[in-house]
């Protein structure tokens, strides 16, 4: 069978997931972004990389991205050999581990934290993924992106709403305490945090003083309407 590191390998049905493609996901992931104060060539951490996708995105999304320097983390062989091809070696570090190993890596700490589609995975302690990363992988005027599934697919096509099995409609209690966790941990920890998305819920966490950003947005990325508060 399967090795469970590869569930989410270049075999599987998780790599007809294409979140660049989905235009929601990249307007809300730029404006979180937006709220980060980040420094001129600052240190990335992606954990769950997989291929790469997300680190894909980032450069064209906020400036100082382009200068950056990234290191993913995924316990999944086949998904970092597949990123080990698709970026540049110098500026990019794949490090195959379990994500309960972030302390025994001994890496820096980094200006940016991010985590897009993985806590909720099987076997990960969203919690303790939590705690390691504001204890140890993160600088103290560093940002932490997080981002909660809140859909499915089927065939490839996203549908809104995390569905469960023998309910109907979408079942959000899982979803609201997870983000009520992360948001509540954040804020004890000097953190302004906001949440916002729709097919994933992103929760950003940036320094209680950090002033966000007024940039514009990269070209072809549209403008949302504000919601009615």
């Amino acid at each position: 069978g399967t090795p469970p590191t590869e569930k989410y390998g270049l075999h599987s049905s998780y790599q007809r997931i294409a979140k660049p493609e989905d235009p929601g996901f990249v307007l809300d992931l730029h404006d979180a972004l937006e709220r980060t104060s980040l420094p001129a060539a600052p240190r990335v951490l992606d954990l769950g990389v997989n291929t790469g996708d997300v680190l894909a995105l980032l450069p064209a999304l906020h400036p100082a991205l382009a200068a950056a320097t990234f290191v993913g983390v995924d316990h999944c062989a086949s998904a970092l050999a597949r990123a080990r091809a698709r970026f540049d070696a110098p500026r990019h570090r794949f490090i195959e581990a379990d994500l309960a190993e972030l302390p025994r890596l001994g890496l820096p700490p980094f200006d940016l934290v991010l985590c897009i589609g993985t806590l909720q995975s099987p076997g990960v302690d969203d919690r303790a993924v939590l705690r390691s990363v504001v204890q140890h992988a993160l600088r103290p005027e560093g940002a932490v992106i997080l981002g909660v599934p809140n859909c499915s697919y089927l065939d490839g096509e996203v549908l809104h709403g995390a569905k469960l099995k023998n309910f109907t409609q979408p079942e959000l209690s899982l979803l609201v305490k997870s983000v009520a966790f992360y948001r509540r941990y954040l804020q004890q920890h000097r953190k302004k945090v906001f949440v916002t998305g729709k097919h994933y819920v992103l929760v950003t966490a940036v320094p209680e003083r950090a002033k966000t950003s007024g940039r514009a947005r990269p070209e072809g990325v549209a403008t949302r309407a504000e919601p009615t508060r």
